[in-house]
């Protein structure tokens, strides 16, 4: 069964046999040139170089599966489809008319395509046994320098993404980078359970609050607890709870800040230490140390040069508590300092996405540093990360693991596999 998709990649690759090509009325065809895909509004391929008998041709190439889908798209009332110079179909079903009144030169490519390209395109990616991705019984054929390239190619599209988020966050903060990186870092000291929750407590607050308030940790933890909603007050509660509070108070009423509305922040099947409690008293901690943290982060030359941060430890009361529920017996005291895993994610997800960002903007080459980076970098461990190591492929750092993640939510998922490097060679080979 020929697909939309597939069709594209036929017309784009020319996986057909081009001996004898005919269009509908009869011309010989040459296609020179495919055109360029287009992603974006009008015909699917732009700019393509065609001959008809002996006459050349240069213009948009618009496939359908069915001819008649011209007019089921309306394209002959869209001015974006005048400069169509062939009309490319897998069944020719009717004429579709030009706006001259002249038939459009319709291919139809059914004749030209093998029935073991599409079956081999159906055995490859669309058995219904495959349990994690499209092609995992054929990708261990995959050739090691061509997958070393895919997954780099895969990191900097992700780092893409996610500098688009940055520069929309950057207008929001009037260009200001300091506060980008709070929110940033606000969002990723919360994690996936409550980084949404985090996210919206640091927009709550201006960041100038925070850099006035740097200096006095009890303050600054006031704040970032308060905005959260973290002070209510408690039966027995321990009297740093109460301190809190009156300093909260007196921060809200002195910044006239407007605490966000039920946010709700989550305890329930996280470990201790990932309490936001105690992220927050972490994140305080290190806006405490350095407030001015954003450029410490751009001239930093490799990660070790940030690893200060793992030596913060949390204020006293948060050594020897996880929340400010009573306790029966005070637990033994830890200094809860940011452990290695927690940095290299801290470093993955907020300090070379913005480093990269920021040295777009000063039009400097951004991905060779990230890539370093991310290089020297140890690899997480999720499920999908063991998946693919089950199937050969291993994430020896950081660079591959993020590539690995971006393959398997962006194209495996969406069964994009014709837009896959590794779907390509798959069906080409």
């Amino acid at each position: 069964m020929m697909t939309e998709a597939l069709l594209q990649f036929v017309w784009q690759y020319q996986c057909f046999s081009d001996r004898a090509l005919r269009l509908a009325g009869g011309q010989a065809l040459r296609v020179l040139a495919p055109g360029t895909l287009n992603t974006l509004a009008g015909p699917d391929f732009a700019n393509a170089n065609l001959v008809f008998d002996d006459l050349q041709w240069r213009g948009s190439v618009e496939l359908h599966l069915k001819a008649s889908y011209w007019y089921r798209h309306q394209h002959q009332k869209d001015p974006n489809y005048d400069a169509v110079v062939l009309h490319v179909v897998w069944e020719n079903d009717m004429e579709v008319v030009a706006k001259n009144g002249n038939p459009l030169p319709t291919l139809c490519l059914k004749p030209f395509v093998s029935e073991d390209f599409i079956s081999r395109y159906h055995r490859i990616f669309e058995a219904k046994n495959r349990m994690f991705i499209p092609c995992e019984d054929a990708l261990a054929s995959f050739p090691n320098l061509k997958w070393q390239h895919w997954i780099t190619r895969l990191y900097i599209e992700r780092l893409d993404f996610k500098t688009a988020q940055i520069f929309s966050l950057l207008k929001q903060s009037k260009n200001d980078w300091e506060a980008v990186l709070f929110r940033l870092l606000a969002q990723n000291f919360g994690l996936n359970k409550n980084g949404d929750a985090f996210a919206t407590m640091a927009a709550s607050i201006p960041f100038r609050v925070v850099q006035k308030s740097s200096a006095n940790l009890l303050q600054l933890e006031a704040l970032l607890l308060g905005q959260s909603g973290l002070l209510s007050p408690k039966e027995n509660a321990p009297n740093y709870l109460e301190v809190l509070q009156n300093e909260y108070n007196f921060l809200k009423r002195k910044y006239q800040l407007k605490k966000p509305i039920e946010l709700q922040m989550h305890f329930i099947r996280l470990r201790p230490q990932n309490f936001p409690t105690i992220r927050l008293a972490q994140l305080a901690r290190l806006y405490h140390k350095k407030n001015k943290l954003f450029e410490a982060v751009v001239t930093a030359q490799q990660p070790a040069s940030l690893g200060w941060m793992k030596q913060l430890s949390v204020s006293p009361f948060w050594q020897s508590h996880y929340t400010f529920n009573p306790i029966l017996s005070k637990p033994k005291k830890q200094l809860k300092k940011i452990s290695t895993s927690f940095f290299d994610l801290i470093c993955i997800n907020t300090l070379v996405p913005l480093r990269f960002a920021y040295q777009q903007s000063q039009g400097k080459n951004a991905a060779s540093a990230a890539l370093h980076w991310m290089e020297q970098i140890a690899a997480e461990k999720n499920n999908v990360l063991t998946r693919f190591e089950q199937l050969g492929w291993q994430a020896k750092n950081a660079l591959f693991a993020q590539g690995m993640l971006h393959l398997k939510k962006s194209y495996c998922n969406k069964k994009a596999c014709l837009k896959c490097a590794i779907g390509h060679h798959l069906l080409m080979k």
